[in-house]
């Protein structure tokens, strides 16, 4: 599997741990953003990265005026294997 970003590492941990916190309904965009000091338009960016990866599935969007202001994302199996694979988290 190709290599991701440092933002999208940083997006699927926050994930990962949403899940683990039973999250289960998914993350919004300035949750994530909120929580690990970045800007949401760099944590829409890494998320729709994810998406397209199948690391992550956005659950909802809520665009405006063509642009994406906000989304829910969640992880996927992929998304744990990667981690896991990557020695980010425990197997």
């Amino acid at each position: 599997m190709a290599s991701i970003s440092n933002m999208e590492k940083e997006v699927l941990l926050y994930l990962k741990a949403a899940l683990a916190r039973e999250q289960l309904d998914g993350v919004s965009a300035r949750e994530i953003a909120d929580n690990i000091d970045a800007r949401i338009e760099d944590v829409i960016a890494a998320s729709e990265k994810l998406e397209e990866t199948n690391l992550g599935n956005i659950r909802s969007r809520e665009v405006e005026k063509d642009r994406v202001k906000g989304l829910v994302i969640e992880i996927t199996s992929q998304g744990l294997q990667y981690l896991a694979k990557e020695g980010l988290v425990p197997k």
